[in-house]
C-alpha cells in the first residue's frame, strides 16, 4: 500500500507534462490553437477573477532623487530568489527588499556605467562560507563580480548557513571586485547564470563566458571564453568577409537539462549544449528566423504580421514537460514551441540527462493570442515583456502611454482538459515594465546532480493544498506591483461561500475539474480548521458525497484488455472523470505507439490501487470517485516527503539532522491529522451509502462501517474490494501519522543524541531512507529508533514511563506488546548488569536472552548487545547476533552472494547482506572492546588484561567454530584488521583458505596475497607459493621496486625448494630472468635519482613510474635509459636482452666515455681524479661483462681514450689508467700500433701527434723494460714482439719523413736492444 501512493503521485505528474496538451503526436503536421473561443474559455460566469493586483510599492524615496541626477542610463530588475529589486543609475548600483520595499543597499565603487546585472551562484570552494550569491555587473568597459552576504536582521552577524528566507535578512556587498574583466571594446546585450556557477553574456554576434578558476603558479585568474568563433576566425579572418553579422539580444539558461538558448536581432534561434554535467559548452545548431516563418505561415496559413519579429525566448524546464524544451514568442504574443527531440524519442523514458541532449530542433505547436482571428489581428499591438511560469504566462503590450496592458493567461483551472486551454485576464499597469517573476513560495526548485533530471512536477491544482495563493512581483517604472493568482481550492472557497452548494457556479466549475477533482477540493475545506472554512464544512461534505459516486462492477470483453471497462469505449466527460479517466490521457511516458488525434478517444482504465487483479469473471471493477479522492488527497499531503531522505550528515562536524524541519513536520502532522479526524468524523470512507447524509443525517461514525451489503447484488464485490482498498489507505495514513509523531519526539529529545545510539549501519541506512521506506519497513526501522528513545532515558525511571506513555498514546501501532517484552528483557539485563556474579544473576541472564532469542526480530541488536556487554555476559552476544544474522537471512542469499561474488543490485540480495553485517558488527564490536582492554592501562572492575585477553580468544573461537561462514570472514576481517595473522596462521580453519581466494578475487590486495604465500609456504606448497610471489612481484601497487626483487629472490629460493621437474625448472627460469630484468630496473631508478640531484626533469615522475611496476627490457629502454640518455643502462640493457649490433653498442660506449670524461673537461676534477674513476668504470664494467666480451669492445674504448688523452692529457695519462684498470699494456700496444700504421694516417701526418704516439709508446715500453717477469711468459714474448715489430716501424717513418729529434730516436733505439735483451 505504501507504495501504492506513489501511482498517485505519478498520476499527478503523468497528467502534468505539457506535451498531452499541446496534442502532439509523431509524425504528423505541426498543430495550432488559440484561434478558437475554447481555447480561451470566458470564466467570468465563476464569480471570481482568477488574477488580480494585490498591492503596490513605489520606487523607494531615496532613490527618485537618483533618478532625477541620471546622466546617460538607468535600469532596473528582479532577483526573485534573494527577494531583492535592483536598480543601476549611470554607475551606481542599487538594491533592496521586494517584500519590504527596504533595506536599500548602494554601491558606488564603478566608475563605468552599468549597462546590465545578474546574480550568480558562486563556485564551490572560491568563497567563504558568508558569502551567498555574486553580483555579475556588466559595464560599458568590464565585467565585474561583486560578493553578496547576509545579516542576521537580529543580531547583524554575518550568516554562514543556508538563508531559508531572504526577506527577514539584511544584505551586504564586498566593495572591492572579486574579479574584473575588461571587455576589449565589447557592448553586453544579456547575461546570463547556471545553477553550477557558469557565467555567460552576449555581445555582437558572439556569446562568451566568464570564467573564473584558480592555477598552481598564478592563483586565481578570470578570462572570457568565445564560444561562439572557434580559433580559425582569428587564424584567418578573411572568413569574416563571408559571414554576416547578427546581435544576438537574449540568453535563456535551461538548468534542467543544461542547455543554453540564444535569441539574436534577426529572429534566428541559437542551441547551446551544456552537456550531461553542465560544464562544458558547444554550440548544437541555429533555427533560422526563415524557417520558423516559412514553417508557421505553412502550418496556419494567416496573416504574416503574427510572425513578423521573435522578441522573447522562455525555456520550458523539464519540471514541466519532458518533451517540449522551450517556446519563442513573437511581438504579436504567437506562442511557438520547440523540441529538441527526434519523433522516435517520443514515448521513451527520460530520467537521465544523457537522453536529453539536443538531437534537432522542430517546431510542434503554435498557439495565438487572445483577441486573434485565424487570419487576421483584431488590433495593433506589440508584445516587449513575458513571464512564462509553469501554468501562467504573463504578456506585456504596448504601445501604451501611462499605463501598460498586461495579459495574464492561466492553465489552472484546465488541468483535467485534454487540450490546452487558458483563462484570460486583462490588467492594466502604471509604467513601463522592466521586468516580472514569479514569488510564489514552491517557484524556486532544486534540480537533482546529474546524470538524473528532475521530474515533472504536478501541476497546481495538485499543489494548491500547499499554497492556495500564487503571487507574481510586475517592476515598472512607477514601483513594484504585486499580482495574485487564485488557484483553483480558492476559487472553489470563493463559489460555495458566494452561492451555496448547488449553485450554477458550482455547476460550472465542476465541469472544469471532474467529480474527482470536486471531491479532493471538498475534503481539503473538510479538514481545514480555518473559520472561513469551518461555515462552509457542511457544504462541502454534502459535495464530496454528492459527487463522490459508488464503485461499480462492469461487464467486459473476455478478448479484450482486462484494463477496459467494457468493449464499448466511453467517451470522456468531465462530470465522470476519475483517476482512470485522467490518466487515460495519452501520455509519451506510458505509450509510445501514436494515437490518431482525428478519432482520438479514451478507454476508462483502472484506478492506481485496482490493477488486472481487480477482474473478477468478466467483470472489471471501477472504483468510485469518493475513493480515488482519498487516496489522490493523502499522496498530494505527503508528496513533498514522500520520497525526500528523512535525516543527514552535516559536513562541518557529521551530525546527524533531519532533514524535515520541525515546521514541516507539525505542518504534515497537522495536516495527516485532520485528514484522519475527517475521516473518522463523517464517516467519509463509510461504505454505506452516502443518502442518509444527503437527506440531512447526522453522521457521528468514527470508525469504518464494514458490513454494509451493496444495494445491488452485482456490486457486492466492487464494494468488497473497494473497502479493502481504502482500508489498506487508513493503514497508511496511521502509520505515517504516528512515524511522524516519532520522528517529531526524535528532533524534540535532541535528535543526533538519540540517533547516534544506532548502530553505524543503520545510520547510514537511515541517511538514504523517505518515508516511504520508514512506512514500509516500520516493523524494523521505528522499533530500533524507539529503543534508543527508551535507551536515552533508561535509568530515568520518570522519565522512562512518560517517554513510554507518550508512545503509546502518538504511536500505538509502533510500540507494540512485543517492544513492551523486550524492555522487560532490557530491565532484567540491567538489573543483572548491578549485581554481583551469583546463580540469581546468571538466571537474569538467561531469562533475558530466552526472552531475546523470541523477539530476536524486534529488538535493536546493537542497543541489547551493548547492555550484555555491560553485564559481561559476552556469550549471549554471540548467540544473539548469529540468531539474528540468520533470521535476517533465513535463505541464504548473502552467502549465496558472497560465494559467487555477485554483486548486491539485487534489492533482496542487498537487504540481506546489510542486516547480516549489522548482527556480526555486534561481534567485531566486542572483539574491539576486549581487544582494547587486554592493552589497557587501567583494569575494569572485574576484567584485567588476562581474563580479556582470555575472553577474546573464546569469543573468537566460539564465532570460528560456528557454521555461519559469513560470520567467520567478518572475524577473520577482524583479526586481520588487528594483525593478529598469526592466530590464523597457528592452526587450520575450515573457512580461512576458502576466505583469502575470495579476497584476492574480490580486492587483489596485497596483503591476502601474502597470507596466501606464506600458508602455502608453511604447507610445503612451494611452487604455489613462488607463482603467488610472482604474481606480486609484478602486480601495480604502491609497494617499492625493492620490494618487488625481495618477492622475486623468495619466489626463486621457493621454487628451487621444489621438486626439480620440466614445468618447474621453467618456472624457475622465468623468475630467474624476471629477476635480472628487475635488477637492471633498480640501476635504472638509482641512475635517476642521481639524475634528480643533477636536476633532470621528469626524473621524478620517472623514479614513481619505476616504483609501481616491473617493466621488460624494451620498456626500460624505451622510457627510461633512451630519453633520459642512461648509457649504463643502455649496455646493462642490451647484454640482458642479448642484443648485439656492434654499432649501437660501440655509440653506446661513447655515451658512457663522454659522460665519464665529461668532469675533467668542464675543469671539475683534475686529470689523477678522472684517470681513477674512469679506470674504476672499466675495471667495474669488464668484471660485469666478462662472459659477453663484445659488450665490452676494449679496442674501440682505448681508441676513444686515445685521442681523448692525445687532447687533453700528458702521454702516460693513458698507460696508467690501463694499468690501474687491469687493461695488458699489450692491448693497448696493439690498439696504438693499429691506429698508427693501418687506421688512422692522422697520427703520422700530425707531427704533434706523431711525437704523442712516440712519447706514449715509449713510456709503455719504459714500463715493460723495467719489469718484465711481472707478465706471464706467453705475454711478455707477444708483447716483445709486437714491441719490436713498432719499434722497427717508428725509427723507419722517423728516417724516411726526416723527423728531426735525436733524443727520441736514442731512446726507441736504446728500448729497442733493452727488449731484445728479455727473454
Amino acid at each position: 500500500m505504501a507504495g501504492r501512493i506513489l501511482d498517485y503521485l505519478e498520476h499527478d505528474r503523468l497528467q502534468a507534462d505539457l506535451i498531452n496538451k499541446l496534442k502532439y503526436e509523431p509524425q504528423q503536421e505541426t498543430l495550432i490553437s488559440g484561434i478558437n473561443d475554447r481555447d480561451y474559455p470566458d470564466l467570468s460566469s465563476l464569480g471570481v477573477q482568477e488574477i488580480s493586483i494585490l498591492r503596490h510599492h513605489a520606487i523607494p524615496d531615496e532613490l527618485r532623487d537618483q533618478l532625477n541626477q541620471m546622466q546617460s542610463n538607468v535600469s532596473m530588475g528582479l532577483f526573485p530568489e534573494i527577494s531583492r529589486i535592483w536598480m543601476t543609475i549611470d554607475s551606481d548600483l542599487f538594491l533592496w527588499n521586494s517584500k519590504t520595499n527596504a533595506d536599500l543597499a548602494y554601491f558606488d565603487g564603478i566608475t563605468s556605467t552599468i549597462l546590465k546585472v545578474d546574480l550568480a551562484t558562486p563556485k564551490p570552494g572560491f568563497f567563504p562560507q558568508n558569502i551567498h550569491k555574486l553580483l555579475v555587473v556588466a559595464t560599458t568597459t568590464d565585467i565585474l563580480l561583486l560578493a553578496v552576504g547576509f545579516l542576521d536582521g537580529t543580531t547583524r552577524h554575518p550568516i554562514f548557513s543556508a538563508i531559508p528566507a531572504y526577506n527577514d535578512v539584511d544584505i551586504f556587498i564586498v566593495p572591492q571586485p572579486t574579479f574584473k574583466l575588461s571587455l576589449d571594446g565589447l557592448i553586453i546585450n544579456d547575461l546570463c547564470c547556471t545553477s553550477n556557477g557558469r557565467i555567460f553574456f552576449c555581445a555582437d554576434d558572439c556569446l562568451y563566458e566568464l570564467d573564473y578558476h584558480e592555477t598552481m603558479f598564478y592563483g586565481r585568474q578570470c578570462k572570457k571564453i568565445n564560444h561562439s568563433k572557434s580559433l580559425l576566425y582569428s587564424l584567418v579572418p578573411a572568413i569574416s568577409i563571408f559571414t554576416t553579422k547578427d546581435t544576438m539580444q537574449q540568453l535563456a539558461i535551461d538548468n534542467s537539462r543544461n542547455i543554453l538558448y540564444v535569441l539574436t536581432h534577426k529572429g534566428h534561434i541559437q542551441v547551446f549544449d551544456l552537456g550531461v554535467d553542465g560544464r562544458v559548452t558547444s554550440k548544437f545548431s541555429t533555427f533560422y528566423f526563415e524557417q520558423t516563418q516559412h514553417e508557421c505561415l505553412l502550418s496556419c496559413k494567416v496573416d504574416a504580421s503574427f510572425f513578423a519579429k521573435l522578441v522573447y525566448l522562455s525555456p520550458i524546464l523539464c519540471t514541466e514537460s519532458h518533451y517540449v524544451y522551450f517556446e519563442a514568442i513573437t511581438s504579436k504574443g504567437v506562442r511557438i514551441y520547440f523540441t529538441c527531440l527526434e519523433d522516435a524519442d517520443f514515448g521513451t523514458s527520460k530520467n537521465l540527462q544523457e537522453s536529453v541532449r539536443p538531437r534537432t530542433i522542430r517546431i510542434i505547436h503554435i498557439r495565438f493570442p487572445p483577441e486573434s482571428q485565424p487570419f487576421t489581428l483584431l488590433r495593433q499591438f506589440s508584445v516587449y515583456s513575458v513571464l512564462r511560469s509553469n501554468e501562467t504566462t504573463i504578456m506585456a503590450l504596448g504601445p501604451g502611454d501611462s499605463e501598460t496592458p498586461l495579459w495574464a493567461m492561466s492553465a489552472a483551472n484546465f488541468a483535467s482538459s485534454r487540450e490546452l486551454q487558458e483563462n484570460l485576464t486583462s490588467l492594466n499597469i502604471r509604467g513601463v515594465i522592466w521586468d516580472m517573476a514569479d514569488i510564489s513560495e514552491d517557484v524556486l526548485f532544486k534540480f537533482p546532480a546529474e546524470p538524473q533530471i528532475a521530474r515533472v512536477r504536478p501541476l497546481i491544482l495538485a499543489r494548491q493544498h500547499i499554497n492556495s495563493i500564487l503571487k507574481y512581483h510586475v517592476l515598472t517604472s512607477e514601483g513594484i506591483y504585486t499580482l495574485v493568482q487564485n488557484t483553483p481550492l480558492e476559487t472553489f472557497h470563493h463559489i460555495i461561500t458566494q452561492f451555496g452548494s448547488e449553485s450554477k457556479p458550482l455547476q460550472l466549475f465542476s465541469r472544469l475539474h471532474g467529480n474527482l477533482e470536486i471531491c479532493v477540493m471538498s475534503l481539503m475545506i473538510i479538514c481545514s480548521d480555518s473559520k472561513s472554512d469551518a461555515s462552509i464544512r457542511t457544504n462541502a461534505v454534502r459535495i464530496f458525497f454528492t459527487f463522490g459516486g459508488e464503485p461499480q462492477s462492469v461487464y467486459r470483453n473476455p478478448h479484450e484488455n482486462p484494463r477496459n471497462i467494457h468493449g464499448n469505449v466511453l467517451e470522456y466527460s468531465p462530470m465522470n472523470a476519475s483517476i482512470a479517466d485522467i490518466t487515460s490521457f495519452r501520455s509519451p511516458l506510458r505509450a509510445s505507439t501514436p494515437i490518431g488525434l482525428a478519432n482520438r478517444s479514451y478507454n476508462v482504465q483502472g484506478s492506481p490501487a485496482f490493477d488486472e487483479n481487480s477482474v473478477i469473471g468478466n467483470l472489471q471493477v471501477r472504483p468510485s470517485h469518493r475513493h480515488d479522492s482519498l487516496f489522490l488527497y493523502f499522496s498530494r499531503i505527503v508528496l513533498d516527503i514522500w520520497q525526500r531522505n528523512m535525516c543527514f550528515r552535516r559536513r562541518d562536524n557529521g551530525q546527524l539532522c533531519s532533514a524535515i524541519s520541525i515546521d514541516e513536520l507539525d505542518t504534515t502532522i497537522a495536516r495527516i491529522g485532520a485528514f484522519r479526524k475527517a475521516v473518522d468524523e463523517n464517516a467519509l470512507i463509510s461504505l454505506s451509502s452516502p443518502q442518509h447524509f444527503m437527506n440531512g443525517g447526522n453522521v457521528t461514525t468514527s470508525n469504518f462501517v464494514r458490513n454494509v451489503e451493496p444495494a445491488h447484488a452485482r456490486d457486492s464485490a466492487a464494494y468488497e474490494q473497494e473497502k479493502q482498498s481504502l482500508l489498506e489507505l487508513y493503514d497508511t495514513i496511521i502509520l505515517s501519522h504516528e512515524i511522524l509523531f516519532l520522528w517529531q519526539i526524535l528532533i524534540e529529545h535532541q535528535f543526533h543524541v538519540i540517533l547516534a545510539l544506532l548502530p553505524p549501519p543503520i545510520i547510514e541506512q537511515l541517511t538514504s531512507y523517505t518515508l516511504l521506506d520508514l512506512v514500509h519497513k516500520y516493523d524494523t526501522v521505528c522499533v530500533d529508533l524507539i529503543t534508543c528513545v527508551v535507551k536515552h532515558y533508561m535509568g530515568d525511571d520518570a522519565t522512562t514511563s512518560a517517554i513510554a506513555d507518550k508512545l503509546r498514546s502518538v504511536c500505538p501501532t509502533l510500540f507494540s506488546s512485543d517492544d513492551a517484552m523486550v524492555l522487560k528483557a532490557t530491565e532484567y539485563l540491567h538489573r543483572a548488569r548491578i549485581m554481583a556474579v551469583s546463580k540469581e544473576r546468571d538466571q537474569l541472564l538467561s531469562e533475558a536472552l530466552s526472552i531475546l532469542r523470541k523477539s530476536i526480530q524486534k529488538i535493536n541488536l546493537q542497543n541489547i548487545c551493548d547492555l550484555l556487554q555491560k553485564a559481561r555476559f559476552f556469550d549471549g552476544i554471540v548467540e544473539l547476533a548469529l540468531a539474528r544474522a540468520e533470521k535476517d537471512d533465513a535463505k541464504k542469499l548473502a552467502l549465496t552472494a558472497y560465494k559467487k561474488h555477485a554483486e548486491t543490485a539485487n534489492q533482496l540480495v542487498r537487504e540481506a547482506k546489510n542486516r547480516r553485517e549489522i548482527a556480526y558488527r555486534c561481534i567485531t564490536d566486542l572483539l574491539d572492546w576486549l581487544y582494547d582492554r587486554t592493552h589497557a592501562m587501567t583494569t575494569d572492575v572485574g576484567l584485567n588484561p588476562a581474563l580479556a585477553k582470555s575472553e577474546l580468544l573464546r569469543t573468537i573461537k566460539l564465532v570460528l567454530t560456528s557454521d555461519d561462514e559469513l560470520a567467520n570472514v567478518s572475524v577473520f576481517r577482524w583479526i586481520l584488521d588487528h594483525n593478529m595473522e598469526d592466530l590464523l596462521l597457528k592452526e587450520r580453519h575450515r573457512f580461512f583458505e576458502t576466505f583469502l581466494h575470495h579476497e584476492i578475487e574480490d580486492l587483489q590486495n596485497d596483503r591476502y596475497l601474502e597470507l596466501l604465500w606464506k600458508y602455502y609456504e608453511k604447507n610445503e606448497n612451494y611452487i604455489s607459493a613462488a607463482k603467488l610471489l610472482l604474481q606480486l612481484a609484478e602486480k601495480p601497487s604502491v609497494q617499492t621496486l625493492q620490494q618487488r626483487i625481495a618477492y622475486l629472490s623468495h619466489a626463486l629460493m621457493c621454487v628451487q625448494s621444489a621438486p626439480e621437474t620440466k614445468t618447474n625448472l621453467e618456472l624457475k627460469q622465468e623468475i630467474q630472468d624476471k629477476l635480472d630484468v628487475a635488477q637492471i630496473q633498480a640501476q635504472t631508478k638509482e641512475a635517476l635519482e642521481f639524475e634528480v640531484g643533477q636536476r633532470i626533469t621528469g626524473s621524478n615522475i620517472s623514479i614513481e613510474e619505476l616504483n609501481q611496476r616491473l617493466f621488460t627490457v624494451s620498456e626500460l629502454y624505451d622510457r627510461f635509459a633512451n630519453p633520459f640518455n642512461l648509457a649504463h643502462i643502455k649496455l646493462a640493457i642490451l647484454a640482458c636482452a642479448g642484443h648485439y649490433e656492434r654499432e649501437i653498442v660501440e655509440n653506446v660506449w661513447v655515451d658512457i666515455l663522454k659522460k665519464e670524461l665529461r668532469p675533467f673537461e668542464r675543469n671539475e676534477e683534475s686529470a689523477e681524479q678522472s684517470k681513477r674513476r674512469i679506470a674504476s668504470v672499466l675495471k667495474n664494467l669488464s668484471t660485469q661483462y666478462s662472459s659477453m666480451l663484445k659488450f665490452y669492445p676494449i679496442e674501440m674504448i682505448l681508441r676513444e681514450l686515445l685521442m681523448f688523452s692525445f687532447r687533453f692529457t700528458q702521454p702516460e695519462w693513458l698507460p696508467e689508467l690501463c694499468k690501474l684498470a687491469r687493461i695488458s699494456h699489450a692491448t693497448l700496444l696493439n690498439v696504438i700500433n693499429n691506429q698508427y700504421r693501418v687506421v688512422d694516417p692522422f697520427w703520422k701526418q700530425n707531427k704533434r701527434a706523431q711525437q704523442f704516439i712516440i712519447n706514449l709508446v715509449i713510456n709503455i715500453f719504459e714500463d715493460f723494460v723495467a719489469d718484465p717477469s711481472k707478465l706471464p711468459p706467453n705475454e711478455r714474448k707477444a708483447l716483445k714482439g709486437t714491441s719490436l715489430d713498432f719499434l722497427s716501424f717508428l725509427m723507419m717513418d722517423l728516417h724516411t719523413d726526416g723527423f728531426n729529434s735525436g733524443t727520441a730516436s736514442q731512446k726507441l733505439r736504446l728500448l729497442e736492444g733493452q727488449i731484445q735483451r728479455i727473454i
